[in-house]
């Protein structure tokens, strides 16, 4: 008989940026096989006095290939679905939760970016209803299907998408049926296609923070 023991971890966290004084604070979910140390890599580029950067690590560890070499991280498998992304949940609530009490300045602007394997783990906690950022920002990934996007908290923020023309893995016939979804949802989800395969280029990063900044004002 299988069954389920909650047991405690110990998760590794990336940072960049001062959060006493930042006006933006960042939760940023990596891709499948990423570890933080380089997925924060694009984001320290901001400057590091207005953005607090948080980049919390999947807590599924492997190697890339073979038993040895290279390791990456991931955030979930299909196998025991269920049960994984409750502990991602909550994972994810005690590292904001960690964040806030740091955030010094009033009206802080909250933005949620999710790469790749990101996205989807991103939208299921957005669905939950327990964090509302301000921003959310889909960077190459696709989210969940059975996601319901209606919820008053998904209806206020500003909706981004981003994607490489040559990304191998996102067609962008699957961008525009999520268009479609999202339109229908009520949302409006502004989107950019650049030059580029499956990546999150610091300069188009530059550019969205510009584009945000300009709404936030």
């Amino acid at each position: 008989m299988l069954q389920h023991l909650p047991v405690e971890r110990t998760a590794r966290l990336a940072t960049h940026g001062n959060p006493a004084t930042a006006r933006f604070a960042w939760m940023v979910l990596h891709g499948y096989g990423q570890l933080v140390p380089y997925s924060i890599r694009p984001f320290q580029s901001l400057p590091e006095e207005d953005h607090f950067v948080v980049a919390p690590e999947g807590l599924s560890r492997f190697y890339l290939k073979g038993t040895s070499g290279r390791v990456g991280a991931s955030w979930m498998t299909k196998e025991d679905r269920l049960s994984e992304i409750e502990d991602q949940i909550a994972y994810l609530n005690r590292v904001k939760d960690w964040i806030t009490p740091q955030l010094k300045q009033v009206n802080v602007t909250w933005i949620g970016l999710g790469f790749s394997q990101g996205v989807a783990t991103l939208n299921r906690w957005l669905a939950k209803g327990q964090w509302a950022p301000h921003h959310i920002v889909n960077w190459a990934g696709s989210p969940p299907w059975d996601i319901a996007y209606d919820q008053p908290h998904l209806q206020q923020a500003k909706w981004w998408y981003r994607l490489g023309k040559e990304d191998p893995y996102i067609p962008v016939e699957v961008v525009e049926a999520w268009q479609q979804k999202w339109k229908a949802a009520g949302l409006h989800v502004q989107t950019d296609y650049f030059e580029g395969p499956h990546t999150l280029p610091s300069q188009k990063l530059v550019e969205l923070v510009q584009a945000i900044q300009r709404v936030a004002k």
